[in-house]
């Protein structure tokens, strides 16, 4: 995980998701994120992969990623 303060840290080099200081936003935003791919049906929420047959653009056509 990561977590950036970014009004003090625009550059997001210093990772804040393992300072103890920050351990309950980084639980809020992890639990909101959680909340928001099971409600929009992204397939991380079920533990599978999207990144298979992810579309992506390249130019003016959309092209599929075949990974294995």
């Amino acid at each position: 995980e990561e977590l950036y303060k970014i009004a003090d840290d625009p550059g997001q080099v210093s990772n804040l998701a393992a300072d103890s200081a920050y351990a309950e936003t980084r639980e809020e935003l992890s639990q909101a994120l959680a909340s928001h791919l099971a409600e929009t049906g992204d397939p991380r929420s079920r533990g599978e992969s999207p990144w298979h047959y992810y579309p992506y653009r390249r130019g003016n056509t959309v092209q599929i990623a075949e990974l294995e």
